[in-house]
């Protein structure tokens, strides 16, 4: 795992998680320079910031999926895997089973050994219900 990415990486990515959509645009995508798209991916490889990310979106403080799905289009593998995951998360916790699967198998692909997608199917294959899930914490520090 990637070394903690600096407050500014992570302030951004939140930033740009939280940017709505150009509603005038065809696909309804976030506009995203190429180094921003590196710089996304290379931080999100850090699991601390991935996990960050991951329990703002579970609780509700950030979706992103416009942003993870534009991450995962043009990043190369293994980089892919955590937007990946996390379009694949916010889609479950929206309640697109069929979405969430299909961007999991894909994070799993990109990188086997990316356990947070695993996760994601064995609740998917045991048909658990994202609604009464309880939102997720993270542990707190010593």
């Amino acid at each position: 795992c990637a070394a903690q990415p600096d407050g500014s990486v992570k302030r951004a990515l939140f930033a740009a998680a939280r940017r709505p959509a150009d509603p005038a645009g065809p696909t309804r995508s976030v506009e995203i320079g190429d180094g921003d798209v590196a710089r996304y991916g290379v931080a999100l490889s850090s699991h601390a910031l991935r996990d960050s990310v991951w329990m703002a979106a579970d609780s509700g403080r950030l979706d992103g999926r416009l942003l993870w799905l534009e991450l995962a289009r043009r990043l190369p593998s293994p980089y892919d895997a955590a937007p990946l995951f996390l379009y694949g998360w916010c889609s479950w916790r929206a309640g697109n089973g069929a979405l969430a699967g299909i961007a999991a198998e894909r994070a799993v692909q990109s990188d086997p050994t990316y356990s947070a997608a695993d996760l994601l199917l064995a609740a998917l294959a045991r048909g658990l219900d994202p609604r009464r899930l309880p939102k997720l914490r993270l542990p707190r520090s010593a």
